[in-house]
Order: C-alpha cells, then structure tokens, then sequence
C-alpha cells in the first residue's frame, strides 16, 4: 500500500436513533447535508468513518466535502450494515464495498454494464461461482470509476 493511505471498514446498526451520538461528531456541513428516512443511518455510518479516520490536519474548517477537491483525496462506500472509506495523500483515490450475500441480477447487469469479454468470461464459470466472480468484478469496477470521479 501507498505511504500515508489510509483504509478503514466498519459494521453499523442502521436502527435510526443508534447513530445520532455520531452524527453530533461530525462537522456542521457534514451534518446538515444527512438525509432523512432510509439512507440516513448509511450516510452517517460513512462519514463517521471517514471524519474518525481523516488524515492529521483535516479539521472541521477544511472538511472536504468533495472527494476530488485535492489532497488528501478520499472516497467512501456502504452497503446493508457495513461502510468503508478511503484517504490518501498522493491522488484521487476510490474504494467499493458489497455484501457478499447481496442478492445481484448478475447475469442481467453483466450484459448491460460490462464489456462483452468480461460478460461473456463471467457467464462461462460454473453457476455456482458466478455471483461471487461477478461482486468481485463490480467492486472493482465501482472503485475505479469512484477514483476516476465518473
């Protein structure tokens, strides 16, 4: 790994009222942008970890709030109970996160959203490996576009 990245993966409760102490933590734009009703226990979860993790130096002033805005670049991801976030010092930066038992139109996706040699690999392994080879892939794929800020 790079010198000064930093990677953090954390599990979360998504019961409303189970993250309010932490959203008190984090800086008042962070805080007022939280949204209500299914996504909010998701967005506090990650910008938790990112503010918790944040480089020495990032404080409440200068929270980026763009994660390509220059260094430290960072990047987040979360999914059912889980969050994970990414810094680093020397470039923009992405990180995905998935369950492994997401439930995942794998075959319907790969043919809309990956090249026909990726695809065509994928649904060639036996059936049983297929969704796992296929999250694989998309986090991959999800991290690099993240970096690329697509």
């Amino acid at each position: 790994m790079s010198e000064g990245v930093r990677i953090a993966v954390a599990t979360f409760a998504t019961a409303p009222g189970g993250l309010e102490h932490r959203l008190a933590e984090l800086p008042p734009r962070w805080r007022d942008a939280a949204p209500p009703g299914a996504a909010r226990a998701a967005y506090i979860a990650s910008r938790w970890l990112l503010w918790r993790t944040a480089p020495e130096g990032v404080t409440a002033a200068s929270s980026p709030l763009s994660r390509h805005s220059g260094p430290p670049w960072w990047s987040l991801s979360h999914t059912t109970g889980l969050a994970a976030c990414i810094w680093s010092p020397q470039g923009r930066c992405g990180v995905d996160i998935e369950r492994s038992d997401r439930a995942a139109r794998h075959r319907e996706v790969a043919r809309r959203y990956f090249a026909t040699t990726e695809a065509d690999w994928l649904l060639s392994l036996p059936e049983d490996a297929q969704r796992d080879a296929f999250l694989g892939l998309w986090t991959r794929k999800e991290a690099v576009i993240k970096a690329l800020g697509a």
